[in-house]
């Protein structure tokens, strides 16, 4: 998600497919961090009515990945 006061305290969600795999709300920064094993995913972040996703693929359990989200 894009560090900015937009994505501040967004409901970040993780999902496989409809499958809802992790959740945890963006600091203040608009930044956030997820554990999951390796897969393809969907990552939503919502902050009231404004919402955005992007397609994850985690190859490695142990994997550094930054996902960007814009809220329109």
């Amino acid at each position: 998600m894009q560090p900015t006061t937009t994505g501040a305290l967004a409901t970040v969600e993780l999902r496989q497919g409809t499958t809802l795999i992790r959740t945890t709300t963006a600091d203040i920064n608009g930044r956030y961090k997820l554990w999951v094993s390796a897969g393809t995913y969907t990552l939503t972040a919502t902050k009231g009515a404004q919402s955005g996703s992007a397609p994850v693929t985690i190859t490695q359990p142990s994997q550094l990945t930054t996902v960007n989200v814009t809220l329109n």
